[in-house]
């Protein structure tokens, strides 16, 4: 099954799903993306890896379409959400 997983945007996507950790800092989302598709061991081995910038970027794309988001973004959404309740509750 892994091994079908050709795309960045799916392999970043996988690991959301199944590492919610990797929701909240990307850089455990990237040392997991590395260690699973890139066989990165060592420092030496990222020069060779997928950009962290790919990572990151499908990251965003993933959560910005309401998917997998972070604890902390979830949070700060109820918190807004619940300031304009009050505000309207005072109309």
């Amino acid at each position: 099954m892994l091994e079908e997983i050709k795309k960045t945007i799916d392999k970043v996507e996988y690991l959301l799903a199944n590492h919610p950790e990797s929701r909240d800092d990307s850089m455990v989302l990237c040392q997991l993306y590395w260690k699973k598709w890139d066989s990165v061991k060592t420092v030496n081995d990222i020069h060779r890896a997928t950009p962290a910038e790919a990572i990151t970027r499908s990251k965003r794309k993933i959560q910005s379409g309401g998917l997998y988001i972070s604890k902390k973004a979830m949070a700060a959404r109820q918190r807004k959400e619940k300031e304009v309740r009050m505000g309207i509750n005072l109309i």
